[in-house]
């Protein structure tokens, strides 16, 4: 219950940046789009910041970075070492 409860608290965090900034010039993402759909994701992110189209391909394919059990932006996690921890989460 906990976790569920903990999971809905960035709603306050959402609440600070709205009182500073127009609703408007914040962009929000669920965690699951840029996992499921990175690409996708990454174009969207990229046509509100008014960047130039670009094909997130060569990045999105090699996995994620800064996932929980690999902190920082040097090294990547693979798809396959997400979903084998996954499942292992899944099992606790």
């Amino acid at each position: 219950v906990r976790s569920i409860i903990g999971r809905g608290l960035y709603v306050l965090f959402l609440d600070w940046w709205y009182q500073r900034f127009p609703q408007e010039n914040v962009y929000v993402i669920c965690t699951e789009d840029l996992r499921d759909h990175p690409d996708e994701t990454m174009s969207k992110i990229s046509s509100y910041l008014g960047l130039p189209e670009f094909d997130f391909t060569n990045v999105t394919n090699k996995g994620m970075y800064n996932v929980g059990f690999h902190t920082g932006y040097d090294t990547v996690t693979s798809w396959e070492e997400i979903q084998e921890k996954s499942m292992e989460d899944a099992d606790d």
